[in-house]
């Protein structure tokens, strides 16, 4: 009979994101959002732009993403970027979206919409955290509500 050591490793992880989706902004108006990403190891996250238009700027660390717009932006901008772990060896995925740049003389106060998409399974007793991004047209700061929430459910009017 033999006998040994068996190692099994799992190795590292890749980060998990959701779509950036599309956003909307205007020209000389700054869009910012974070680009939401998580790490089931909690390895700290590194975000950089892979493709995005001319002036574009992601804060490393945290994922915010800002870029004021200028005059002649206004059109479709495609965005990339690729979120990386710190694990051995770092492993990443990337997040897309759409920029949609309106010309600062567009009109204004249009209909904010809901970006998110995100699908739940929920099991009774267990807390679940649904998150919703939004985007306007404007670029105006939005604040959330909702009518006929179920028992024990809330929603942050700012997130």
């Amino acid at each position: 009979m033999a006998s040994g050591l068996i190692r099994v490793t799992v190795g590292n992880f890749p980060p998990s994101t959701t779509a950036i989706g599309t956003r909307f902004g205007r020209e000389t108006v700054q869009m910012s959002f974070f680009v939401n990403a998580s790490d089931e190891e909690n390895h700290p996250l590194l975000y950089e732009i892979e493709e995005g238009p001319t002036g574009t700027f992601i804060e490393p660390q945290v994922g915010l993403f800002e870029w004021t717009p200028t005059i002649g932006d206004a059109g479709e901008h495609p965005l990339r970027v690729r979120i990386t772990d710190a694990g051995v060896p770092p492993r990443s995925v990337t997040s897309e979206g759409t920029l949609v740049v309106l010309a600062a003389d567009a009109p204004n106060n249009q209909t904010p919409f809901i970006t998110s998409h995100p699908v739940y399974r929920a099991h009774p007793g267990f807390e679940i955290a649904l998150p919703v991004d939004a985007s306007d047209p404007d670029g105006n700061q939005l604040k959330f509500n909702a009518d006929q929430l179920p028992d024990g459910a809330a929603l942050d009017q700012d997130t």
